[in-house]
Parts: structure tokens; C-alpha cells; sequence
């Protein structure tokens, strides 16, 4: 057997100006050799792959994956106090600059 482990960085496409999704962009693929999941940007989420062919695939390759991800399973993203706590503190200390951090609602909480 053949083995791979990747991530698969995928983000949305938006309609005008940060609106609503309206698609998947082409995901780019990411190396799992650590074990720590890849940097992200805000609207990208990161996938883990793990895959395993025979080898007999290659001597006549012909296959269809299909993917697809129900909406109860995902959960919302949460920042706790300790995180907030962390940012403020790392960043007073590296600029001497006093950040408060708010944690609200995201727009989609308030449709």
C-alpha cells in the first residue's frame, strides 16, 4: 500500500466584498510532516487527508473520489478568555501598546 497524509487548504468564494459564499476555490495542497495543522487565513479552513492506494491503482489508473462535509458536522470556532488574555499580554509586551480584545458575534449568529 501506498501512503499519504496532506492537507487540503480549502476557502470560499464570496460575492462582492466579503459577502456570502457562492463556491469553493481550487484548495491548495499542504505537506503533513509535522503535526501541527498548517497557518490559515480567516476564511480558509484546513482539511487532513490521509490516503492509501494499492499499487496495482497505477498500473491502470481510473477513480472517483467524492467529498462532502454535513453542516451538523461542523462546530463553531471559539476563542477563550485565556487566548484573549495571551494576545493582549504578548503584544503590551513586545510594543508596549495596550490592546483590548472584544470577542462578538459573527455576522452570520446575527441572520
Amino acid at each position: 500500500m501506498l501512503k499519504r497524509d496532506f492537507y487540503l487548504v480549502c476557502s470560499c468564494a464570496r460575492s462582492h466584498y466579503g459577502g456570502r459564499p457562492v463556491g469553493l476555490k481550487l484548495p491548495r495542497i499542504v505537506s503533513a510532516k509535522s503535526s501541527s495543522t498548517p497557518a490559515t487565513k480567516k476564511d480558509e479552513v484546513a482539511i487532513r487527508v490521509s490516503i492509501e492506494l494499492p499499487e496495482q491503482l497505477f498500473a491502470a489508473p481510473a477513480f472517483k473520489a467524492s467529498i462532502k462535509v454535513d453542516e451538523s458536522s461542523v462546530t463553531a470556532a471559539t476563542v477563550d478568555a485565556e487566548v484573549i488574555n495571551n494576545i493582549e499580554q504578548v503584544v503590551a509586551e513586545a510594543t508596549g501598546l495596550r490592546l483590548e480584545i472584544e470577542s462578538v458575534p459573527s455576522l452570520e449568529d446575527e441572520i
